[in-house]
């Protein structure tokens, strides 16, 4: 519903979209920042959209909770529904159970592309970043301006699992160069 599109603003990609996309919009990391920049930066963006649902629904109850003579000036100011109000505390619990993953995410260096590595590679002549995260246990694609998520379960990683710096992959045709694997 449009509704639902204004209450999270820009943060989701769409209501009906049931991925939970999450774009960031302005550079939050830099080319050649760490890996453990990258998951700080990661945890910020989350933990922001953690705190605009918390408030959204807050927000809602509150007014809920003072539901009597104002009705109908309620229902035209916040017209959230019961499956509106579910749908937003699913997604936090998602967001909460996707930092606390995060939080748990080795830091080490990795030398093969695994789960919890960040990897540079070369696509169509560009340079491209992806940290590798579990698809079961994170669901949201974000971008964070030099550096985007991709899950385990996504093609295009699936042919790049287990390969390391300097190994070619190609996928649908476009070929993939691994510069590097962090």
């Amino acid at each position: 519903s449009t509704i639902f599109s204004a209450i999270l603003g820009s943060f989701w990609h769409s209501s009906t979209c049931d991925c939970g996309c999450i774009y960031g919009g302005e550079k939050m990391v830099e080319v050649g920042v760490s890996k453990e920049q990258v998951v700080e930066a990661l945890i910020s963006k989350l933990e922001e959209g953690i705190y605009r649902l918390q408030e959204r629904i807050k927000e809602r109850r509150l007014v809920s909770s003072t539901v009597g003579d104002t009705v109908d000036a309620v229902q035209s100011e916040l017209p959230l529904s019961e499956d509106d109000l579910s749908l937003l505390s699913s997604r936090l619990r998602r967001l909460q159970e996707e930092v606390a993953y995060l939080r748990e995410l080795p830091r080490d260096r990795k030398e093969v592309v695994e789960e919890g590595s960040l990897v540079t590679v070369e696509v169509n002549g560009k340079e491209e970043r992806f940290l590798i995260l579990d698809g079961e246990r994170f669901k949201n694609f974000v971008s964070l301006g030099e550096v985007s998520t991709l899950t385990t379960s996504a093609p295009v990683t699936r042919i790049l699992l287990g390969k390391k710096a300097g190994d070619v992959a190609v996928y649908n045709g476009t070929t993939y160069k691994i510069l590097s694997v962090e």
